[in-house]
């Protein structure tokens, strides 16, 4: 009864603990969306680049030319699978704090997995592909 109601009290730990990590989006996520025909907004040409536009806003055509709008973010899976990682066998709370909650939070290649009690960012098991 102790071991659950350990486990229950570490998954409510990184329950919250995944809530508050920030997510983090690549350039490579963020694109344009889609020029709707209903756009009220005067024909004004507001930008040539992103950098023209002001936080993470992208220079996006429009009806009349190209405006600064707020990004559609796509998520693309990351090739690749978690190690596997040897489950602690002490009923104690986890010390690790997790990093990620999505493997879009991670930097490059590195996919999000649980090392031990946490998810991090680690590296990605690669599958060999037969030739």
């Amino acid at each position: 009864m102790r071991c659950l109601l350990s486990l229950a009290l570490a998954l409510l730990v990184l329950e919250v603990t995944l809530a508050v990590v920030p997510a983090f989006i690549s350039p490579e996520q963020a694109v344009c969306p889609e020029a709707s025909s209903s756009e009220e907004a005067p024909c004004v040409k507001t930008c040539l680049t992103d950098n023209d536009c002001l936080g993470n806003n992208k220079c996006c055509p429009s009806a009349c030319g190209r405006s600064c709008k707020t990004p559609t973010i796509v998520l693309t899976p990351k090739v690749g699978s978690c190690p596997w990682v040897q489950p602690p066998v002490s009923p104690e709370l986890c010390q690790e704090q997790s990093e990620c909650s999505m493997d879009s939070q991670c930097w490059g290649n590195k996919k999000c997995c649980f090392s031990r009690c946490a998810r991090k960012c680690l590296d990605p098991i690669l599958e060999d592909v037969p030739q």
